[in-house]
């Protein structure tokens, strides 16, 4: 039997076989939750200026300081006196480019004064600050934040041990 060329051909096929390939538009529509997701994922995209994943990595340093120098994409440890100073000065160079995220033990005590940071960077409202419970939700949630690809700087506290009760 021949095909009518008005008519889509026919398949011989069981009706399995005709399911196999989803329509991803009709998921979206027959569900809200991941249609919702879809367009803010779409809305991030276009706030960022994204259309095909994460941009590349600028290829020059950041530099906190005129002297001061970090190489992109590495670990860096700042210890002494100065050492949130300087981690303020390398959030100040790093919010033109994207959100940074600084991760701090919740059971310290000693926290972060607005006005202080107000002379460190642009912008001191912008800075994402989060209390982790444990020392290894520090590292977990630094991990996490730069595997995501749209963070401009992560900071964490580290050697911070919870204190250990009497007795």
């Amino acid at each position: 039997m021949k095909d009518h060329p008005d008519k889509p051909p026919q398949t011989t096929g069981s009706s399995a076989d005709s399911d196999a390939v989803a329509d991803p538009k009709a998921d979206l529509k027959a569900n809200p939750k991941l249609a919702r997701a879809a367009q803010l994922m779409a809305e991030l995209n276009a706030a960022a200026g994204r259309d095909d994943g994460p941009p590349p990595a600028p290829l020059y340093p950041l530099q906190p300081l005129q002297d001061v120098a970090l190489a992109r994409g590495r670990v860096h440890e700042f210890t002494g006196a100065a050492r949130r100073t300087l981690a303020a000065l390398a959030v100040g160079a790093a919010q033109p480019e994207g959100p940074v995220i600084w991760f701090r033990p919740a059971w310290r005590s000693d926290g972060f004064y607005p006005y202080g940071l107000a002379t460190l960077m642009q912008d001191p409202s912008a800075l994402i600050i989060a209390k982790c419970k444990r020392p290894v939700d520090v590292l977990w949630s630094m991990e996490e934040s730069l595997r995501s690809g749209c963070i401009a700087l992560v900071i964490g506290r580290r050697g911070a041990t919870r204190p250990r009760p009497w007795g």
